[in-house]
């Protein structure tokens, strides 16, 4: 029974950060979505930015959050550029 035990909280020690990770990821997609709908842009670079957001929101899913968070940056970053 201990070693079971112990065998899930390994896993939940492996698992957790990761999924703590893909919320961050969510939740700074959701924030940078709300940001793009108030930015004032014109209709190539919301197109554009639109289509960077839709990349970030595949690479949450697919757990490559750090990548996912670099082109959210990138939206931020044009965005603030305005």
């Amino acid at each position: 029974r201990g070693l079971c035990g112990c065998g899930i909280l390994s896993v939940f020690l492996l698992v957790g950060p990761c999924l703590a990770s893909a919320d961050t990821c969510k939740e700074e997609l959701a924030d940078a979505i709300k940001e793009l709908q108030s930015a004032v842009m014109d209709d190539d670079q919301r197109a554009q930015a639109n289509d960077m957001l839709k990349q970030a929101s595949q690479l949450c899913s697919a757990g490559n959050e750090e990548e996912a968070l670099d082109v959210i940056a990138e939206v931020r970053a044009q965005i603030n550029a305005e």
